[in-house]
């Protein structure tokens, strides 16, 4: 159940099969979710709150970003427009209360880049790029601002 989304394979040699109707040169990303569904082993569920209270849980292969992930099930109001350098804070979300002691602390390029959030900087502000999925962060919460 949900929507998959699946990118060719970092290993795919160009010189075989390597298009996107080849199943066995892709691996999965994420796939989308609905709450209680069945989900895969390495992959973290993560819940997304739009800033106007709507929830959608995605599911994130361990090793991604916050950002890559969302961006990748379609998640609407993360723009990334560095991709991901942490050099544009435009990837700001706020991490859930009970969420924020359980990640590794902003690096001090990520506590720069934040003093540079369209929207209201709080204190579970961080950029999703920066957060880096592991398991152990299976039902991490975050709401998203209005302004990116």
């Amino acid at each position: 159940m949900g929507l998959y989304v699946f990118r060719l394979s970092p290993d795919c040699d160009p010189g075989t099969n390597c298009d996107a109707g080849n199943l066995r040169a892709m691996h999965l990303v994420t796939r989308v979710t609905r709450a209680g569904g069945v989900y895969d082993n390495g992959m973290a569920r993560i819940t997304c709150i739009s800033h106007d209270g709507h929830e959608e849980v995605v599911e994130i292969r361990e090793g991604w970003s916050l950002m890559q992930g969302a961006r990748a099930a379609g998640v609407e109001g993360i723009l990334a427009e560095c991709g991901g350098a942490c050099s544009c804070a435009t990837c700001h979300c706020y991490v859930d209360e009970a969420w924020r002691a359980r990640l590794p602390a902003p690096t001090p390029a990520e506590l720069q880049m934040l003093e540079n959030v369209a929207d209201e900087r709080r204190a579970g502000s961080r950029l999703s790029c920066q957060l880096r999925i592991t398991e152990a962060l299976d039902g991490l919460r975050v709401s998203l601002p209005a302004r990116q």
